[in-house]
């Protein structure tokens, strides 16, 4: 009897030390694949984004009234200035009426918006606005934050984003504030990733190519991301927490590349200013 028991005990002790175990492997294997699954959501937008910066697609948009010739700015009023902005290039009408005109001024309390018309159009109109901004990544980017706006969801909708690398909040943020000629301000940030940690050399979690200049625009071509990220819990086999760092290179903003090429080229009438009131605070 007391053999029996003897071998039932080691048995047993054998059982739940393989059961323990296996249950600190699951919870490690967990641990690491929510942390591999957040990192690789973050980046997937990230790049789907990055891609999208500079693209300018207005919806299109009319002309509530004729419009004269005249060789000095006129106001003329449209059913939404959403997305228009001083200094952006409009197509106006179709066409042997179709020309291209710069925005001098907008007046949101009139929905209008002031041009030289060098041709007469019609009521009803039609007004687009397609092309590429140059500076879809803000040269103002910095190591830490991630500064570009365009039409990032082809939506006709024109958004400014913001990416928030904080090692000491240990945070990354983004913010998301679709552009009018009135907006000053960035929305509130979410969090997207939390436990972010320094990178190891102090190695930025931004980093940019050097920018290129084309006539009168600067681009900057290519984004570099570098995270590193902790487990939000001890790994339970080796009591510590785990570090993971991904890095991602030449991000290329692919609208961006596009006017470069639009600018060399000398075809610069898509390619449109920056909007007077970026970046946003």
């Amino acid at each position: 009897m007391m053999i029996s028991l003897v071998v039932l005990l080691v048995v047993t002790a054998a059982a739940f030390y393989a059961l323990r175990y296996y249950q600190q492997s699951y919870g490690s294997t967990r641990l690491r694949a929510v942390m591999h699954e957040g990192v690789r959501g973050v980046v997937e937008l990230m790049t789907q984004e990055v891609g999208q910066a500079g693209l300018l697609n207005l919806a299109p948009r009319r002309t509530t009234a004729a419009v004269n010739v005249s060789l000095t700015p006129q106001s003329v009023r449209l059913t939404s200035i959403d997305g228009i902005f001083v200094g952006e290039s409009l197509i106006v009408d179709l066409g042997s009426n179709e020309e291209t005109v710069t925005v001098t001024a907008v007046d949101p309390s009139t929905s209008a918006v002031s041009a030289v018309f060098k041709v007469a159009h019609a009521a009803n109109s039609m007004v687009r606005g397609t092309g590429v901004f140059p500076q879809g990544v803000l040269s103002s980017s910095t190591a830490s934050e991630l500064r570009l706006f365009g039409d990032i969801n082809n939506d006709g909708t024109v958004v400014y984003l913001k990416y928030t690398c904080d090692v000491n909040a240990g945070t990354l943020t983004r913010s998301v504030t679709t552009l009018t000629p009135t907006v000053t301000t960035a929305n509130a940030p979410e969090v997207l990733l939390d436990n972010v940690v320094p990178n190891p050399n102090s190695t930025p979690c931004f980093q940019y190519s050097s920018d290129v200049t084309a006539g009168p625009f600067t681009f900057r071509t290519q984004v570099g991301i570098t995270l590193s990220v902790r487990t939000s819990e001890v790994d339970p086999q080796t009591g510590q927490y785990v570090i993971m760092t991904k890095t991602f290179l030449n991000l290329s903003p692919r609208n961006v590349l596009n006017g470069l090429a639009m600018a060399r080229a000398g075809l610069t009438a898509r390619l449109h200013n920056t909007p007077p009131n970026l970046p946003l605070s």
